[in-house]
């Protein structure tokens, strides 16, 4: 399992998907690769995060990453999202 240390960069997006399953995403900036990392959460967890996390918040997420793919309008688009498996708040966000 990979883990992955940043900051949110906005408020966690909330959802009901179709079967009632939760689901949020979350922006992370990973501060030492300088990028931003789409974080996918489910269930439990994700009302959890929903709950307690809040933009400029850093987390320690352990998960895996995913590619996804799908097209629109004729055209292929890919997203590597990092799909969590726990969330730990490590600083609250000023």
């Amino acid at each position: 399992m990979d883990y992955l240390i940043g900051q949110l960069e906005d408020e966690p997006e909330f959802q009901f998907i179709a079967n009632g399953t939760a689901l949020v995403k979350l922006n992370l900036f990973i501060q030492d690769q300088e990028k931003l990392q789409k974080v996918i959460v489910w269930g439990e967890l994700a009302e959890a995060c929903n709950m307690k996390l809040k933009k400029m918040d850093t987390i320690l997420v352990t998960g895996y990453m995913k590619e996804r793919s799908w097209k629109y309008n004729g055209e292929i688009f890919h997203s590597n999202d990092f799909t969590a498996k726990s969330v730990k708040l490590l600083a609250e966000g000023s």
